[in-house]
């Protein structure tokens, strides 16, 4: 059945070759075709991104180069970021300011002014502000400890609710 499928795609093949050689008919889309035209659409997409400038972005990746590696003498003065957006980098980690400064600057800004939608949410973790957790009340009718009193024993702890071990250990 394979040799018949082959035979018959071979044909169609030869028949159809003036038809492609006059323009009629376009190309066979094989996975290589797909790739090619998917790439060139996206090039045309961020192609007008590449040629404006993004101020935030590389102000971003500066911070994060910064923050990585520390400020080299003589290294000029950084503008200072939004509040937020400086939070969001002091909570990172090496590998996340790493991964920081080596995105683009397009995706950086895209990422922080979407919020919540950020692109880059599951690396990169979100911009969002963090809400004030209000301070818990604090405990009035709970008993002074003393100073010098030491902490229970987990044995202690158990004897009090009324569970005791069955096997001891021998020490």
């Amino acid at each position: 059945m394979r040799f018949v499928l082959a035979l018959l795609r071979a044909l169609l093949s030869i028949a159809t070759a003036p038809l492609r050689m006059l323009g009629i008919g376009g190309q066979p889309m094989t996975p290589a075709t797909i790739a090619a035209a998917a790439m060139h659409a996206e090039l045309d997409e961020d192609g007008d991104d590449e040629t404006e400038a993004h101020p935030l972005g590389e102000l971003i990746r500066q911070w994060a180069d910064r923050r990585r590696y520390g400020a080299q003498p003589g290294a000029p003065a950084l503008a200072p970021l939004p509040p937020l957006v400086a939070a969001w980098l002091g909570g990172m980690d090496r590998s996340q300011l790493a991964l920081v400064t080596m995105t683009p600057a397009a995706m950086l800004e895209r990422h922080v002014a979407a919020g919540p939608d950020g692109q880059l949410k599951s690396s990169l973790g979100l911009v969002v502000p963090q809400p004030d957790v209000p301070a818990l009340p604090a405990n009035d009718d709970a008993p002074a400890r003393t100073a010098g009193r030491v902490e229970p024993s987990l044995d202690e702890v158990l004897a009090e609710l009324g569970y005791t071990p069955w096997l001891r250990y021998r020490g």
